[in-house]
């Protein structure tokens, strides 16, 4: 069944006030019907691939399909996962990837729908993780062709999940080194991108400079750091960092022992502790250009 032909299906069985893509996939998600499952299945394999271009940060064209219904689709997947529905999002991901997709946002949401399910169901399968990173990695060499600002997409932030989510892997193998290793990358990776964010707020000048600074120094910058009263999310996510603190400062101490060879291996508890901060901080810095946007519109909204 084509998507057109089932979304009318469902305004017409749910009495939908339209067929707007958010208005459908809301009433299927609440409504939970198995049968509109398999026929949104079968509406992705009869969904038409198109080939297109992208411009790239260098003005040539990057190749890229996609399904021409694909926001949809993966609107829905992306929803299935948010409800903890991750066998569902999986096996639409899936079956877009199968169909020929290979859109940046696709191999990405497919990537994180796969660590949410791991952190939520605390199963770590290697398959899982070894097929995520290669989704997530693909799609950030496909952002690294398309922008110049790829600390701000989506598939960076990812890559820091990602390390988190081996290093719990590696927690499970009783291989603490390897798994300390990985959570400290993790928070390394989230901390370039929280800085560029913030410097990029800043309207910092010499920010290639600037992201040459080293952990440390950054850690402290932040700390001391503010951003405006209109950037509520932004300001809420700074002072989540600033509570972490402590536990950067002291995992530190741990990095440094491991350098200076004064301990050999850290503890598992020193390995929980590395990979629980760098899940706290990975979801930081995620909402700074929504904020910039709502905080223009209400002084646009002030002045009429």
């Amino acid at each position: 069944m084509k998507l057109a032909d089932l979304v009318r299906r469902i305004v017409e069985l749910g009495h939908l006030p339209d067929g707007n893509d958010i208005t459908v996939i809301r009433w299927s998600i609440e409504n939970n019907i198995e049968e509109s499952f398999a026929e949104f299945i079968q509406a992705v394999k009869e969904d038409d691939l198109r080939a297109m271009e992208v411009k790239g940060k260098d003005q040539q064209g990057v190749p890229v399909k996609e399904l021409e219904n694909s926001q949809f689709f993966i609107g829905l997947a992306n929803s299935y996962t948010q409800i903890g529905s991750f066998d569902k999002a999986v096996k639409m991901f899936e079956e877009m990837l199968r169909k020929g997709s290979n859109e940046s946002t696709l191999l990405n949401d497919y990537g994180v729908a796969l660590l949410n399910q791991i952190l939520a169901t605390k199963v770590v399968k290697k398959e899982n993780i070894d097929l995520a990173r290669k989704l997530i990695f693909d799609a950030f060499a496909f952002d690294k062709k398309v922008s110049a600002e790829w600390y701000h997409y989506p598939a960076y932030k990812n890559l820091c999940f990602l390390r988190a989510i081996e290093g719990t892997y590696y927690n499970e193998q009783k291989d603490s080194f390897a798994a300390f290793l990985l959570g400290w990358m993790s928070i390394e990776m989230t901390l370039y991108r929280i800085w560029h964010q913030f410097l990029t707020l800043k309207s910092a000048t010499g920010i290639d400079d600037l992201m040459r600074w080293d952990s440390d120094s950054i850690i402290e910058v932040l700390y001391l750091g503010e951003v405006g009263e209109e950037l509520k999310r932004t300001r809420s996510d700074l002072e989540m960092f600033k509570k972490t603190k402590t536990d950067l400062d002291t995992l530190k101490g741990v990095r440094n022992h491991l350098l200076h060879g004064d301990i050999d291996n850290p503890t598992s508890g020193q390995s929980t502790h590395c990979i629980n901060t760098a899940l706290k901080l990975v979801p930081l810095f995620q909402s700074v250009n929504q904020d910039l946007e709502l905080a223009k519109e209400e002084k646009d909204a002030a002045r009429v």
